[in-house]
């Protein structure tokens, strides 16, 4: 390990810090799927929040701010020069790129940059105030750490479309995920325009509700969508707090 960081101590640092971004939101998702109590109902989102930042990653014009500790890192081993390219948002008007076109060398302990925006605006900043905006999009060691992160969500994604050994394969479960977010009234008050009869017959996907009552179960579940969606309009809950009945639910009806 000590060959390691003598070697390329900043390489190292960036591993540490892609841990801490791509590595943490899988263990937090780990966590959050963790309990007995009504966990499942919440499991298709929170899997699903997690693909679409793999896909994020994916992209290069999206994966801007994905990696903070990351960039921070490099932002932090660069040393501002003309030309270097800077991010920048302004709260009320949108986001805008610069590039520092002077810098002030006459105190040699405190330089000062000029920044000259997209939208022809200009300001002058010193190394604080300019360093949380300098602009680490498309280097070498970002990229490496984005190769070495996309590892973890590739695999995840081959395990939720079965594109792995049988053992591993998560996709039936994953669609068992999908179906039962029917039974969280708050999922049906905000998606009950593409909740129908449909979807409700694909419960017989899942064994113990398609054999129960005869096996008449799913039928009745259909016949009682209407009501079921009238009753769950303006449903809310904090999916924060998955108690017996989710912390905090509130309804307008």
């Amino acid at each position: 390990m000590l060959a390691i960081y003598k070697k390329d101590p900043l390489r190292l640092q960036v591993s540490f810090a892609a841990g801490l971004d791509g590595v943490m939101s899988l263990l937090k998702t780990t966590y959050e799927l963790e309990g007995d109590r009504l966990e499942i109902l919440l499991a298709f989102q929170r899997v699903e929040s997690l693909r679409a930042y793999g896909r994020q990653l994916r992209v290069d014009t999206e994966n801007r701010g994905l990696l903070p500790n990351v960039d921070a890192v490099l932002r932090r081993a660069l040393e501002p020069e003309i030309g270097l390219k800077l991010v920048k948002e302004f709260p009320g008007h949108g986001t805008f790129f610069g590039h520092i076109v002077e810098i002030d060398k006459e105190d040699p302990e405190h330089f000062m940059y000029k920044v000259t925006y997209d939208d022809g605006d200009s300001e002058t900043m010193d190394l604080e105030e300019i360093r949380p905006f300098l602009s680490v999009h498309g280097d070498e060691l970002r990229e490496f750490a984005v190769k070495g992160l996309l590892g973890a969500y590739t695999y995840l994604e081959k395990r939720l479309t079965g594109e792995c050994e049988s053992s591993y394969d998560c996709t039936f479960t994953y669609h068992v995920f999908e179906l039962v977010q029917l039974f969280d009234p708050s999922y049906v008050s905000e998606n009950s325009a593409k909740i129908d009869g449909q979807f409700v017959r694909r419960l017989a996907a899942i064994t113990p509700l398609a054999q129960a009552s005869d096996g008449q179960l799913v039928s009745y579940l259909e016949g009682e969508l209407a009501q079921y969606a009238t009753l769950a309009k303006g449903f809310t809950c904090d999916h924060g707090c998955p108690g017996p009945t989710f912390c905090g639910s509130t309804s307008s009806g």
